[in-house]
């Protein structure tokens, strides 16, 4: 698949066979003069806009498929304006243009092109345009907001410890505990044994 599809009016030949030049010679193909017209085989069209093509049906035809892709880049090879339809587009100017590479026009219809289609290398290949991705953190970022989090969970934890009500005192219970086994026992002791007393001070 080239990467350019040129239109314009026969009159212009001589004038595209430059813009082919020019853009053969930044590393991107143009469709085959000899080939049939086909412009949905190219990655885009480049239209030349003249007193000769703004009237030229087919050369209308085939920018509005462009247009419709979104892969039309006008050129104006002189002060004229395009078809309806066909004038939002800003274009690339041409007119009076010295054939150079380093004239604005040319600098400017470069530019486009590699806008759309990315810039090309000498070899024939193509740099797309980058691809913005979301920022991806550092290692050691990841491992100091990992230790921020369990240093939250662990003043959490701490806070929710320190709040809590404090248990009842076990007292009581050692209590009962030492008349059930005195009452087990028949003998009903003055004073609570040493066990008990043990629980209950531990436990208060």
């Amino acid at each position: 698949m080239p990467d350019v599809f040129l239109s314009y009016a026969e009159q212009d030949r001589d004038t595209a066979r430059r813009v082919a030049s020019l853009l053969q010679a930044q590393g991107w193909s143009v469709h085959p003069e000899q080939a049939p017209a086909n412009d949905a085989e190219a990655r885009c069209m480049v239209v030349l806009w003249s007193r000769h093509s703004v009237n030229n049906d087919q050369v209308a035809a085939e920018a509005e498929q462009g247009r419709a892709r979104h892969a039309l880049v006008p050129v104006l090879l002189e002060q004229v304006t395009p078809p309806p339809g066909l004038r939002s587009i800003q274009a690339a100017d041409l007119s009076g243009w010295d054939g150079t590479a380093a004239a604005p026009g040319a600098r400017q219809l470069v530019a486009d092109l590699a806008g759309l289609l990315g810039q090309p290398l000498p070899s024939g290949r193509v740099i797309l345009p980058p691809v913005k991705v979301a920022p991806r953190l550092h290692p050691a970022w990841l491992i100091l907001v990992a230790l921020g989090l369990l240093l939250a969970a662990g003043l959490g934890a701490i806070t929710l410890w320190r709040n809590a009500p404090a248990p009842k005192p076990a007292a009581a219970a050692a209590t009962l505990l030492y008349a059930a086994s005195s009452a087990a026992s028949g003998a009903v002791q003055p004073t609570m044994p040493p066990w008990a007393r043990i629980i209950a001070s531990v436990a208060s």
